[in-house]
């Protein structure tokens, strides 16, 4: 069996899950294969046929999800409730989160984006990386001084420096002297509708290739939509929640760093290092 597409394996004995995601995954880009069974998706995944894992655990202690944990290199896409905890194996590589009731947008950047990152790991697996000296940065615009504190100290916990800024203007100059490895953006700023503003950072050669990461509230379906075609690579929504910030920026960084690596290689000898 050969997939053209990144193939996504949901595992959920939800019906309604499985209909929502049979009906809202983009087939333009994706396959999916749908089991109700852990032990035939472990044979699948023993098979190597999935890209990427979705997962719902039926069970929060998660006794049977061991054998699934042992999969390290397949990235899961966790399903639950804003309000639901995390299953109790802390093996599982869980690369991105789901949350109920899923729509047509998330669940289609969720999956974009951990199957972009899979396949860049997959091409650099070989290949040394360019190492660098200085901590990951995330510049934050955002002009709310508790949003600021919170998610600063959220990032700060996982090694990521935080560079804030209240304004557009403040975060234009920022971005551009600085060069962050992501742009957490909030779509309400003083002086800048974000979108503009995010239109203005794609614009711009010196940041282009920044990942940026709209934050938004619960009810900003549309501005989430206009965040994703204005070039935003994600959306986070208010209020931030501490585990899906983590994942979704230590996931964009790390994407950043390898399609860097990637322009790097390409641009130089292999032996001497030279351009």
């Amino acid at each position: 069996m050969s997939f053209a597409q990144p193939l996504v394996l949901l595992l959920s004995q939800n019906r309604e899950t499985v209909q929502s995601v049979a009906a809202q995954i983009d087939y333009n880009f994706f396959s999916l294969l749908i089991t109700a069974r852990e032990g035939e998706a472990a044979e699948f995944i023993r098979r190597g046929l999935p890209d990427v894992f979705i997962y719902e655990p039926q069970d929060p202690s998660c006794p049977s999800c061991m054998e699934l944990a042992s999969f390290q290199n397949l990235p899961i896409v966790m399903v639950t409730f804003p309000s639901e905890e995390f299953p109790a194996c802390s093996r599982l590589h869980i690369a991105e989160i789901l949350y109920k009731p899923i729509n047509s947008e998330e669940l289609n950047a969720r999956l974009k984006s951990v199957t972009t990152l899979r396949q860049l790991e997959k091409q650099l697996a070989d290949r040394p990386l360019p190492g660098t000296n200085r901590l990951p940065q995330v510049l934050l615009v955002e002009d709310s001084s508790l949003q600021q504190k919170i998610i600063s100290r959220y990032l700060a916990e996982q090694g990521i420096e935080t560079r804030v800024a209240s304004t557009g203007r403040e975060a234009l100059e920022a971005a551009r002297s600085h060069q962050p490895d992501l742009i957490l953006l909030d779509i309400v700023l003083p002086d800048i509708d974000g979108i503009a503003l995010c239109h203005e950072l794609k614009k711009d050669p010196q940041v282009a290739n920044v990942p940026v990461i709209f934050v938004t509230s619960k009810s900003g379906r549309e501005n989430r939509l206009r965040g994703l075609e204005c070039g935003a690579d994600d959306f986070l929504t208010k209020p931030v929640d501490k585990r899906e910030l983590v994942i979704r920026v230590q996931s964009f960084i790390r994407r950043k760093q390898l399609m860097e690596a990637l322009r790097y290689q390409a641009s130089r000898d292999s032996l001497t290092g030279l351009y």
